[in-house]
């Protein structure tokens, strides 16, 4: 008993934490307005100034759009141990109520298995926007990922972190931070079920004529699953992802999300 009493309250600390983050990552999609306002009024453009700082003045419009994104992830072992894998993803988006092709994302990552719930990745993605200008961005990508469960709960965090070259920007590099928490139950043995994931982003430098410190964009998702077999998975979700655009009209999108999941 007395052995497992601090690693008991470690992973309850651990999940106290994760789940505090997410209810604030979660409160950031509610209050954006403020948010914004306060990047239109020249207020403070760190990211506590925003977080604490109140709406002065009329709201920031924003502008609604519809959209659809359809994406793949792919996952194979490298190595007869299975430690050693690549994750690859294909992401095809579009917008302007599904009729444009606005974006392909195309992320290769080399894994690391640290234990059965835990991996490390670092890899490259490259996004070339289509629609309204065209624009690549090369990104270096590195993160953490870990799985707590919660009794019938998967809580899911990943934690990234991302280099990024954008085109037109004097080869100034942006760096983003990035935070994904999933919450996964499920509803029918382990074949159906259904999930909601938020997913923050913030810029931590400013780049000439790019991406300036602060809120980026917010991303929640909500949906369900189902499990052909063990190894394929497919999801259909609702996905709101508001965009900061800093003192220009923001951007909410709501997104009808398509996944299909395959391990090998």
């Amino acid at each position: 008993m007395m052995k497992g009493v601090p690693v008991a309250l470690r992973r309850l600390s651990t999940i106290s934490a994760a789940a505090a983050l997410l209810v604030a990552f979660s409160a950031l999609t509610i209050g954006h307005e403020a948010v914004a306002q306060t990047a239109a009024t020249g207020g403070s453009r760190s990211l506590l100034g925003q977080l604490t700082r109140q709406r002065l003045g009329p709201p920031v419009e924003i502008d609604n759009d519809f959209g659809m994104w359809t994406p793949v992830f792919l996952q194979y072992p490298i190595t007869r141990n299975r430690k050693l894998q690549i994750y690859q993803e294909v992401q095809p988006r579009f917008t302007s109520d599904m009729d444009r092709f606005e974006q392909l994302l195309l992320r290769q990552n080399l894994l690391y298995v640290i234990n059965k719930r835990s991996d490390v990745q670092v890899g490259y993605v490259f996004t070339r926007t289509y629609f309204p200008t065209r624009v690549d961005d090369h990104r270096v990508s590195q993160q953490y990922a870990i799985s707590i469960p919660i009794r019938k709960l998967a809580f899911y965090n990943r934690f990234r972190l991302e280099e990024r070259f954008i085109e037109y920007r004097d080869g100034e590099v942006s760096v983003r931070a990035r935070y994904n928490s999933r919450f996964t139950y499920p509803v029918y043995r382990d074949r159906v079920f259904a999930f909601v994931s938020n997913e923050l982003f913030v810029n931590l430098n400013r780049v000439n004529r790019g991406p300036t410190p602060g809120l980026d964009q917010n991303r929640l998702l909500v949906g369900t699953g189902v499990r052909v077999y063990k190894q394929l998975r497919f999801d259909v979700g609702y996905m709101n992802q508001y965009l900061n655009l800093n003192g220009n009209r923001d951007k909410m999108n709501h997104i009808l999300w398509i996944g299909t999941s395959q391990n090998f």
